[in-house]
């Protein structure tokens, strides 16, 4: 679940435009932009690259009225763009739409950006490192940051997700997405056992749902699809690792 909060400041007094550009990157699908009216626009794109399918819905909301100044509207591989003056969903446009409504709060920029450094701070004083070496201090505080960008929250804040079987599930428990496995099982998370346990269980029972619709757990999950990248079945590591250290409360029988 992602709800961006943008800010644009443009040099000009007028004639300022946005271009919003779902061909952009890798090979698209489908994709589709809905205009509602001058302040508020929904989409989807449905693209093919590292992962076969992914699905990504949209919901944007502007504080200014913009016009629509060019339009080429195609549903095939030569994507979709439009220029004008976005909430992130993996399952409906309505989730979307949702997950802004809850999330975004105010549309004072400063408001997010103060939040944001209230939930960092916090964040990364789960470890608290004494130093007179500036230098040693920002290394190590970069990469506690760095551990805590990704798994990322995949589920709606109505709690539906996509699966691996590509339907549309609902689960109270927080779904994620990115398992960089192989990166990540020697260090990142035995790690998170310590400052991320309930975080932790989420993605044991994230892996299991895996299992449960898939019929094997990931090796390099990304967005409800199985990217097959680098050796390895490391989701049996963390699992072992954190039942271990007495994380059970997910279904050890089933992980077994």
């Amino acid at each position: 679940m992602l709800v961006g909060i943008h800010k644009y400041k443009f040099h000009k007094k007028e004639n300022n435009k946005i271009l919003l550009d779902l061909n952009h990157r890798d090979k698209v699908l489908s994709s589709k932009i809905n205009i509602k009216n001058n302040t508020s626009i929904s989409g989807f794109r449905q693209s093919q690259a590292w992962v076969d399918n992914q699905h990504t819905y949209f919901y944007m909301e502007f504080s200014a009225p913009f016009k629509i100044e060019k339009i080429k509207n195609e549903t095939k591989n030569n994507g979709l763009y439009k220029i004008l003056s976005f909430k992130n969903s993996a399952v409906s446009i309505e989730g979307a739409k949702e997950n802004l409504e809850n999330k975004g709060e105010s549309w004072d920029f400063n408001f997010y950006k103060k939040n944001a450094k209230t939930v960092w701070a916090k964040a990364l004083n789960k470890i608290n490192v004494k130093s007179k070496n500036e230098e040693k201090l920002t290394v190590f505080y970069s990469a506690l940051y760095h551990t805590m960008i990704a798994p990322n929250t995949f589920s709606d804040v109505n709690v539906n997700y996509r699966g691996m079987d590509q339907q549309i599930h609902k689960d109270t428990l927080t779904t994620c997405t990115v398992f960089s496995l192989w990166d990540t099982f020697r260090a990142a998370h035995p790690l998170y056992t310590i400052i991320e346990q309930k975080r932790t269980v989420e993605f044991i029972t994230t892996f299991l749902k895996h299992y449960e619709q898939g019929g094997r757990l990931p090796v390099w999950e990304l967005s409800s699809n199985e990217t097959e990248c680098m050796i390895g079945y490391h989701s049996v590591s963390v699992i072992t690792d954190a039942f271990n250290k007495g994380l059970q409360n997910f279904d050890t029988e089933k992980a077994l």
